[in-house]
């Protein structure tokens, strides 16, 4: 009983300074939270993304970042507090922090320049610029998504495969709806 009772007291300590750390955790992800928001709202890049959608560039990468500060704190509390699991759990998840920021930055970046792609070539008024422009957004946002997928380390060979072989059957269908079309020409 005696050695139960001295190694509670022993490792009390050590959870009040955990506790601490997490507050302070707290605190200090509310604050990154508050200086991202404010510097990226400065940048004014989501004024353009707000006209088309909901998006706010500067909510989900304050989010972000105020989540990295509380997974960085809590695994410096788990530290302390000698909780081995929880610490190899938190490293883990600190490793795939900035692939998460890269990856939201690319689809986020994708996004808008599909978007202002497709807005380019409506406002030219050519003939089939919507289909063109509504393919060509398309096409950005399959790029950023495949990239945002790699900067995870998410193996992108199915969604690529997949890509081609739609990318194929639209060529194949392109190609007999011209050769039909033209068969009444090449035959004069």
């Amino acid at each position: 009983a005696a050695e139960i009772y001295s190694g509670f007291v022993s490792y009390v300590p050590k959870l009040f300074l955990a506790a601490l750390v997490l507050v302070a955790g707290y605190f200090a992800g509310k604050i990154v939270e508050s200086i991202s928001r404010n510097i990226l709202l400065r940048f004014k890049f989501e004024s353009y993304l707000r006209d088309k959608s909901n998006l706010s560039v500067a909510f989900i990468f304050s989010v972000i970042f105020k989540w990295a500060v509380y997974v960085y704190f809590l695994q410096y509390a788990a530290q302390i507090a000698e909780i081995a699991a929880l610490t190899a759990i938190l490293d883990k998840v600190i490793s795939i922090i900035p692939g998460v920021i890269g990856a939201t930055a690319v689809l986020l970046g994708s996004y808008a320049i599909g978007i202002y792609v497709k807005d380019e070539m409506l406002r030219t008024k050519e003939l089939y610029a919507n289909v063109l422009g509504k393919l060509v957004f398309f096409f950005i946002l399959y790029v950023g998504i495949a990239t945002a997928l790699e900067l995870l380390k998410i193996p992108t060979t199915l969604i690529n495969t997949i890509f081609l072989l739609f990318v194929g059957a639209v060529a194949v269908g392109l190609a007999i709806a011209i050769g039909l079309g033209l068969k009444d020409i090449v035959a004069e």
